[in-house]
């Protein structure tokens, strides 16, 4: 059994595998990000690989959107079932997600926004490197270093996407419950 498994790695442990594996310009960009996150509306938490990138919308702080993790092998991993779930239960169209995996796509050279089945007739969809990779074949960190901001914008878009959803929804819950007013 690997000794790390289930161990949350710590900033300066994620910071110089990310060095060893990438350089040190890698890890000043994923300093970057963490540093930069909250002011974008993110949440940092660190888990097994490194940082992941957080949003929960304000009237559901326990059900966060995640939008990757920085890996600690310069990749940028995703667990796309949850936002799939998180869309479902919060009623906010998939689109939204899928626009954001298209835009961070299009930034990374090779990158490609590719469906894989799952069990019982489900699929997922992934950014992966390349058209014949696998589920598991992240696309590099590296491309998005020179493009952060592009890259924080196609987050900060599908943040308004999210809110824009839960707001509306709550909204017409409002007005469907209010009684009517007497002329």
């Amino acid at each position: 059994m690997d000794p790390d498994q289930g161990k949350q790695i710590t900033a300066e442990e994620f910071y110089q595998q990310l060095t060893e594996v990438g350089g040190p310009e890698l890890a000043a960009f994923a300093r970057w990000v963490v540093d930069h996150a909250p002011s974008r509306g993110l949440t940092v938490a660190w888990g097994r690989s490194g940082p992941l990138l957080k949003f929960s919308h304000e009237r559901y702080p326990y059900l966060s959107f995640t939008f990757g993790q920085l890996d600690k092998k310069g990749v940028l991993s995703q667990r796309q079932t949850a936002l799939l779930r998180r869309c479902e239960e919060l009623h906010v169209p998939f689109e939204v997600v899928r626009d954001y995996m298209k835009a961070v796509a299009a930034l990374i050279p090779g990158a490609c926004v590719k469906t894989f089945p799952l069990a019982g007739g489900d699929s997922k969809q992934l950014i992966v490197a390349g058209e014949d990779s696998g589920p598991v074949d992240w696309p590099s960190l590296a491309p998005l270093a020179t493009r952060r901001e592009e890259w924080f914008a196609a987050i900060e878009r599908a943040i308004a996407g999210i809110r824009h959803a839960v707001d509306s929804r709550l909204e017409n819950k409002r007005l469907v419950a209010r009684p009517a007013t007497k002329p």
